[in-house]
């Protein structure tokens, strides 16, 4: 995408970001633990994920991957549990970083 918008790539990365208990067993880059960052990385999915529901409920729209449809609430907030849940067990999303530079125009 950003080669068809005339961006020259200066250097791109794909990095695995731990979240939740994951923290505990995984160090950055410069080799500090990240365990001090479990409960932030739980809080901050989970916000994130609690604003799209709110969103996708009050529009009608919020349906799970096997098509069972989330109307109420209640049923939103037992979704939320169990994200939270799963949250805090752990896991990894991708992160990519890009540096592009569009070249002047002669």
């Amino acid at each position: 995408m950003l080669e068809e918008a005339s961006f020259l790539i200066l250097s791109s990365q794909r990095v695995p970001v731990p979240f939740g208990n994951c923290c505990d067993s995984y160090k950055s880059w410069s080799g500090e633990s990240l365990s001090k960052y479990k409960t932030y990385t739980v809080s901050n999915y989970v916000q994130t994920v609690n604003a799209i529901t709110c969103a996708a409920t009050r529009g009608g729209v919020l349906e799970l991957a096997d098509g069972t449809r989330i109307e109420t609430e209640e049923e939103r907030l037992a979704l939320m549990k169990e994200v939270t849940q799963s949250a805090t067990e752990g896991g990894f999303m991708f992160v990519s970083d890009w540096i592009a530079m569009r070249p002047q125009e002669s």
